[in-house]
């Protein structure tokens, strides 16, 4: 081995790695006594994407733009310095972000409070004193209860653990870049109408409404494992389906390699904020948005006819 070649190991040796922030992540989680699923439930993430922020396995994730955005968001969960952890996997980089979530909300954590615990502790004192009590005067005669042969029962009210504190549901909100692109879209085809000069021979155009920004988790349906309506996610994208009643069905950023189901009342009025990774089927029949679609967003409505 030559003098350079030894001069050039023995630098790469010397150079300091660059620490990645999966280690830091899962330490806190662990210190705040979060679970990995608590962690995806409150991102509104697969945990396989979690485990895979904290184990530093990034090759399975999609774009570097996204994986920035899981980071700042993790961190900001963890009250982490977010600059900090993105830039320990960006090293620096610039990175160009598309469809990041802004904010993600975090439900409390399922702690008991001591002052429940101080309640409950006194309602059981309470309840023994009592108890104590009656069977002083029964033993004693006391009291007369010849007459009376209704059982009596004390209702006390014992607080629900589930309930305090944790009346505070969830709010999911629409990514920025998606809000952005949508008023793009609605913008787009305001200006196409009125260059058609489409007055009443033909409906007005389908617009999306940019005030429906965040909505609460609790009034999301749960995902079901069939339906009439299935979606086939290979990239990640912003997804929301809403049915002819009103419900919501979804309101979240997919990941890819995903299926969502849908079993609703069509017909459905569905928006995708990454139109060419999601691919639409409707009672088993491929549904080509293709023609619904401006730059990355797709909006329609499907069911309104056998499709």
């Amino acid at each position: 081995m030559s003098e350079h070649d030894q001069e050039t190991e023995t630098q790469e040796k010397e150079a300091p790695t660059v620490a990645l922030p999966g280690h830091r992540l899962k330490l806190t989680r662990e210190d705040l006594h979060l679970s990995k699923d608590e962690v995806a439930h409150h991102l509104h993430l697969d945990v396989n994407i979690v485990e895979a922020l904290e184990t530093d396995k990034y090759d399975d994730l999609p774009s570097p733009a996204y994986i920035c955005g899981y980071l700042r968001s993790y961190a900001r969960i963890l009250k982490l310095p977010e600059d900090e952890i993105v830039s320990a996997y960006s090293k620096g980089q610039e990175i160009n972000a598309a469809l990041i979530p802004e904010t993600v909300s975090m439900e409390p954590e399922k702690k008991i409070n001591p002052g429940i615990i101080k309640f409950v502790v006194l309602i059981l004192i309470a309840l023994l004193v009592a108890a104590g009590f009656m069977w002083f005067a029964e033993k004693f005669q006391m009291f007369d209860t010849t007459a009376n042969t209704e059982s009596t029962t004390i209702d006390v009210p014992v607080p629900d653990m589930n309930q305090p504190e944790m009346n505070q549901s969830a709010v999911i909100e629409r990514p920025a870049q998606v809000q952005e692109q949508i008023q793009q879209f609605n913008a787009e085809r305001t200006e196409v109408a009125i260059a058609q000069n489409e007055e009443s021979a033909s409906p007005s155009p389908l617009l999306i409404d940019e005030g429906d920004v965040a909505v609460e988790a609790a009034v999301v349906a749960e995902q079901v494992e069939s339906g009439d309506l299935k979606l086939v996610v290979s990239e990640d994208s912003w997804i929301e389906i809403t049915d002819s009643e009103g419900k919501r069905h979804v309101y979240r950023l997919a990941a890819k390699d995903t299926e969502i189901h849908v079993n609703g009342v069509a017909p459905y009025t569905i928006l995708l904020g990454n139109a060419e990774g999601v691919a639409v089927f409707y009672k088993n029949k491929s549904f080509n948005h293709k023609r619904y679609q401006r730059d990355q967003i797709a909006y329609f409505r499907l069911g309104l006819t056998e499709e």
